[in-house]
């Protein structure tokens, strides 16, 4: 039986919902708290989006939290302009360079300047939550020639994993604490922390938070580490709520193994209380389609009946085609789970 919807709705704010009113048809259609990702844009960029947000919050008289979510020590491919989606072939070579350059068919850039001390022939390189696999066939003075195991289309900024290399510990980078400072000022009411890996960060993302402002935003601790899902009891202890990150998280567990891990991290966030979000890849056939698939909709509809308090749009929303209908796909799926 249908019945009123009890599941909140995480929406990430992108060029599909640019202007007040494609964000004032996504909050009408359901959107009760937006994300803004601040590893795209600038300072300015993210100052408007919070200004819109504000201003259309206030318009259709519903309050709608803001969640920033950290960068975090997370490697990137280089950006990319006007909404460009490179085609990176199976089977190809692709040279990979130590530095954001835009990428071409052929190079692809990485934001990581001491990325050959920690690669090595037989290294895999995992871009956008493991759509592109790249293996390392060997390693020059200036880069590394890979041979491309899966193809995709690569966007601008994408995230990369480097399994089983160590690219350094869970602590907030410089780029963090700026962009703390920066939504403290702002006056957000979330911040999502990236890439932790116990509860000391959480309690050091709050020094440096409270040392900016009287009224510090509550901390999203993102699960997306091996150690951190080992250390999930201690962090959703010292977090305001806990997010299921299963994009980065799937590329650093065998993915089989990611809906135990789900179903784990948020039955040990209803065990103590603490509000739970589960994102990435939720509706993600949507970015191109105006329906979900069945598996969508059983995925949407698992995790609320596992007992997620929020479930998340990402690129759905951010990127894609059809960013009010993923809104109203999930509030129907979720009004029947």
């Amino acid at each position: 039986m249908t019945r009123d919807r009890h599941v909140k709705i995480v929406t990430t704010l992108g060029p599909a919902v640019a202007g007040r009113d494609r964000l004032r048809d996504l909050i009408v259609a359901g959107a009760d708290v937006v994300r803004i990702n601040a590893a795209h844009g600038t300072p300015d960029d993210r100052a408007k989006l919070i200004d819109d947000v504000r201003a259309v919050s206030k318009e259709v008289d519903k309050q709608v939290p803001i969640l920033f979510d950290l960068r975090g020590l997370k490697i990137r491919t280089g950006p990319l302009t006007n909404d460009e989606k490179i085609p990176i072939s199976r089977g190809s070579v692709v040279e990979i360079v130590p530095e954001p350059v835009p990428a071409t068919p052929k190079r692809i850039g990485i934001d990581y300047p001491d990325l050959f001390s920690v690669i090595q022939a037989g290294s895999r390189l995992l871009i956008s939550d493991g759509l592109i696999e790249l293996l390392v066939d060997r390693v020059e003075r200036d880069k590394a020639i890979c041979k491309v195991g899966r193809g995709g289309l690569l966007l601008g900024r994408q995230g990369v994993t480097l399994p089983g290399a160590f690219i350094g510990g869970g602590s907030l980078t410089a780029g963090d604490r700026e962009d703390i400072q920066f939504a403290v000022k702002n006056e957000v009411d979330f911040l999502g922390l990236s890439f932790i890996n116990d509860a000391s960060d959480l309690v050091m993302a709050r020094g440096v938070a409270a040392a900016h402002g009287a009224t510090p935003p509550g901390l999203i601790a993102k699960i997306e580490r091996p150690d951190a899902l080992q250390n999930v009891r201690d962090i959703a202890q010292q977090a305001d709520g806990i997010m299921v990150a299963r994009g980065d998280l799937g590329v650093q567990l065998p993915p089989e193994k990611v809906p135990r891990a789900q179903k784990d991290i948020i039955a040990c966030s209803n065990s103590l209380g603490v509000p739970v979000i589960t994102a990435t890849q939720m509706l993600e056939s949507m970015i191109t389609q105006p329906m979900a698939t069945r598996a969508e909709t059983n995925d949407v509809a698992n995790a609320v009946w596992d007992g997620t308090d929020a479930v998340m749009l990402s690129a759905e929303s951010a990127v894609g085609l059809y960013p009010i209908e993923a809104v109203e796909t999930m509030v129907r799926i979720i009004k029947e789970a």
